[in-house]
């Protein structure tokens, strides 16, 4: 009786490990908000809502990253920088943007605010993704036109544009260079802009939603969650 069933179970199975393989495979540009948009943007959208499932939660293992680090200048640019040595020792905080990600560019003063209270009992990362409104991307930002700020096609175009941002809001975070693989947005499904704080034990203590809604709400739980976290370490020294 069952087989009468598998031609349509094989066709739904063959279906879902498309749209999963394209949901893994793509990071879509933004889209003009609409309610005539065209498909490819709808696909986009349930894209990126397929994606989301598979982002990392409270309680999973995160990721770890191998990246290379932001330093303008000499052969310290071009050094790398592990997120699994902090394991075991403190909390890390992973601020994930890029220059032309508006939400993520007004909120940099604040990201340099929480960095400067919290950096004695946190690690923290600004992670560099490929631009979300290029120039030349279907949804361009006025300024990256303006500047010139085309999707990079190289890591060192990815590094100039990063060191436009620490330049422009006078930033001291340290910076880690997502590859050209997008290796850090897929694996923390982080593009355009995400917060997330990781645990001493290497969990996803604090997951932040993606943008463009996600970003702010995420900076105010990561207050709350250092506060918290702070007030709940004894101080050095103390009994």
């Amino acid at each position: 009786m069952m087989t009468h069933y598998w031609p349509s179970l094989l066709a739904v199975t063959t279906l879902l490990a498309i749209v999963s393989s394209l949901a893994r495979s793509v990071e879509p540009d933004p889209a003009p908000s609409s309610s005539h948009r065209p498909l490819r943007d709808r696909l986009n959208g349930f894209f990126r809502w397929w994606a989301e499932l598979a982002a990392p939660k409270v309680g999973m293992t995160a990721p770890d990253l191998r990246l290379q680090t932001l330093a303008p200048e000499g052969d310290a640019r071009h050094s790398t920088s592990r997120l699994g040595r902090f394991r075991g020792q403190r909390p890390i905080v992973l601020f994930f943007g890029s220059y032309t990600r508006r939400p993520f560019l007004r909120r940099a003063v604040a990201m340099e605010r929480m960095y400067q209270a919290h950096k004695p009992i946190a690690e923290f990362f600004i992670v560099y993704l490929r631009e979300a409104h290029a120039a030349d991307s279907y949804w361009p930002a006025d300024y990256a036109e303006t500047l010139g700020i085309a999707d990079h096609s190289s890591l060192d175009d990815r590094c100039t544009v990063a060191e436009r941002l620490y330049s422009e809001k006078a930033l001291t975070i340290p910076c880690l260079i997502d590859d050209m693989g997008n290796t850090a947005a897929r694996a923390y499904k982080a593009w355009p802009d995400r917060l997330y704080i990781i645990g001493g034990d290497g969990r996803i203590a604090m997951a932040g939603g993606r943008g463009p809604w996600g970003f702010d709400p995420a900076l105010e739980k990561a207050r709350v969650w250092l506060a918290d976290y702070e007030n709940a370490t004894p101080a050095p020294g103390g009994r």
